[in-house]
């Protein structure tokens, strides 16, 4: 199996007419719904890194691929930060208050970029 990966216009367009199961997949933040922004796309590129596009404005997001591992265990934990946070700060050996801390503030700034939000799309 490979990886393509693809720019906006092109996600748009294999997007049109076609439902993916992913599409509203949602996070929370102390109990508050998060929704990915409509027209954001996520791609994974073959090196791990994550890719936020964002189909409105054509603006790719790149982030290493700890966020990518991040991204995942959000969906994995139904975008519950404590939960997810834990699974990757034993999975890696590391602090979970700092991997807490590390995953609120990239989503603050997911949130700032326009790439998720609080309410329903």
């Amino acid at each position: 199996m490979s990886t393509r990966v693809l720019n906006c216009e092109e996600a748009q367009l294999l997007a049109s007419g076609t439902t993916f199961a992913c599409e509203g997949s949602m996070t929370w933040r102390a109990g508050v719904p998060l929704y990915r922004e409509r027209g954001v796309e996520v791609t994974v590129n073959p090196d791990g890194w994550l890719v936020l596009c964002d189909g409105l404005t054509g603006k790719d997001h790149f982030y290493p691929p700890p966020f990518t591992v991040a991204w995942i265990a959000l969906q994995r934990w139904g975008g519950d930060p404590h939960l997810a946070t834990d699974e990757i700060a034993e999975m890696w050996q590391e602090d979970p208050a700092e991997t807490l801390t590390a995953v609120q503030k990239w989503l603050v700034e997911l949130r700032t970029a326009r790439l998720i939000r609080d309410d329903h799309p």
